[in-house]
C-alpha cells in the first residue's frame, strides 16, 4: 500500500476491514464529502473528473457546508463526543485538509484506489 493512501486511511480511522465493501464504500462517501467542501476553499471545482470516474452524484437537496466548520468538529470525537451530522472519517479528512496535512490531491489519489477496490470487491461477488 502507497503511504499516500495509507496516510489517507489512517486520518479517516479505516482500520477495521471486517467489512471490506462497507468500509471502502463508507471512506469512498467520506471523501467525497471532504472534496464538496475543498471547492471553496481551494477556489475551484476539484470534484467534476472523479466525481464522474466514480460514479458519484451529490444529493441534490443538501447544501455543502464549509470546510473549516466541519474540521472545526474534530475536537469533539478528540473529547469522545459525537459530530452529529458527520461520520468521524469525513471530520478528520476535513480538519487533516484544512491543516494542509493531506491535499485534495491525496484524496483524488486515495478514492481512485478506493474506486478500483469496489470494482473488484463487485466482481468477486462481496458487494452488497
Amino acid at each position: 500500500m502507497s503511504a499516500r493512501l495509507e496516510n489517507v486511511l489512517d486520518i479517516a480511522g479505516a482500520d477495521d476491514w471486517y467489512d471490506p465493501w462497507g468500509t471502502a464504500m463508507a471512506l469512498h462517501f467520506d471523501i467525497a464529502a471532504v472534496l464538496d467542501m475543498a471547492q471553496a476553499y481551494v477556489r475551484e471545482d476539484i470534484t467534476t473528473k472523479p466525481f464522474a470516474r466514480w460514479q458519484y452524484h451529490r444529493a441534490a437537496a443538501r447544501s455543502v457546508p464549509a470546510l473549516e466548520d466541519v474540521a472545526a468538529r474534530a475536537d469533539d470525537f478528540a473529547e469522545g463526543e459525537w459530530a452529529d451530522d458527520y461520520t468521524y472519517g469525513t471530520v478528520m479528512l476535513a480538519a487533516a485538509l484544512y491543516a494542509e496535512q493531506i491535499s485534495a490531491a491525496d484524496l483524488i489519489y486515495a478514492g481512485d484506489v478506493l474506486a478500483k477496490y469496489t470494482h473488484l470487491l463487485e466482481l468477486a461477488g462481496k458487494s452488497y
